[in-house]
């Protein structure tokens, strides 16, 4: 297992880093999402930690925590003031729905009275206690109180539809915040498992990148020299001869000597190592 030569694959540095930056910055969106959906469940943010922060105060010394802290509280800040605005509203209608409602009923007791009023004047008519003039006018009072009823139960009946509205309005916001949020969420969990895959990958690159003696030996042949040198695939770069291996030898014995060689008999081998001399 001792290195016997190391390999440099163009680029794995960089792609190790790239990889690494972009898997902090998902587990951040992550955090932050995560954090956003538990303050729409409790309608407050809960405590920010730092400790829970992925880096923790290693992660730019705790600034860039600061900055997703900040964050976290201008989109949460930013919904709740869309709920109050329209809590206001729908406060606002429901007042006016209210007035109209005592209107109403103050209508309804005023129709009942000029009813009576009329039809007492008819029976006084008929006995020529009063005049026609007369049961015209109470006529009119009472058609008028009738159709001031009849407006403000409109009115009533407008600044309902109108409430339901803003109820439906202010859900809404909740509603369509919400869905924004599991939705990034979904999206930075997602991207966590690609960019961890893709992270593995090129740490394997680079751990590929150390060629390891796979036996105990000695090196009989070396096929490069240069460092810096380039080497293509499935090329042989040198070859090891183990220790402890058994060698085996091909020979040819002459007649006259074949006679003295016998099975298991320890022999010598001895072979010109410098043909040249």
């Amino acid at each position: 297992n001792d290195p016997l030569v190391e390999l440099t694959v163009p680029g794995v540095e960089s792609d190790i880093l790239k990889s690494e930056a972009s898997l902090l910055y998902e587990k951040t969106e992550q955090y932050r999402y995560a954090i956003l959906s538990e303050s729409i469940q409790r309608n407050e943010l809960p405590e920010i930690r730092i400790t829970d922060f992925p880096g923790g105060e290693d992660n730019a010394g705790g600034e860039h925590f600061q900055r997703v802290s900040s964050l976290i509280k201008e989109q949460f800040m930013t919904w709740q003031n869309r709920k109050n605005q329209k809590q206001l509203t729908l406060n606002k209608k429901i007042v006016e729905r209210d007035a109209a409602l005592a209107r109403v009923s103050l209508y309804e007791h005023q129709v009942s009275q000029e009813g009576r009023k009329l039809n007492d004047f008819k029976y006084l008519l008929n006995k020529k206690a009063v005049s026609q003039h007369s049961v015209m006018e109470q006529e009119n009072s009472y058609i008028q109180a009738k159709n001031e009823h009849a407006v403000w139960l409109a009115q009533v009946s407008q600044l309902e539809k109108e409430i339901e509205l803003v109820r439906e309005e202010l859900a809404l916001e909740t509603n369509i915040f919400r869905s924004e949020i599991i939705e990034k969420h979904r999206k930075s969990t997602d991207n966590i498992v690609l960019l961890e895959h893709e992270l593995e990958k090129n740490r394997q690159r680079k751990a590929s990148s150390f060629i390891k003696a796979p036996v105990s030996g000695t090196v009989q042949e070396l096929n490069i020299h240069t460092e810096g040198g380039v080497v293509t695939t499935a090329e042989t770069l040198m070859i090891i001869v183990p220790d402890n291996d058994i060698l085996e030898v091909t020979a040819s014995v002459l007649n006259k000597d074949i006679g003295f060689i016998q099975p298991g008999q320890e022999v010598v081998i001895k072979v010109d190592a410098y043909p040249y001399t």
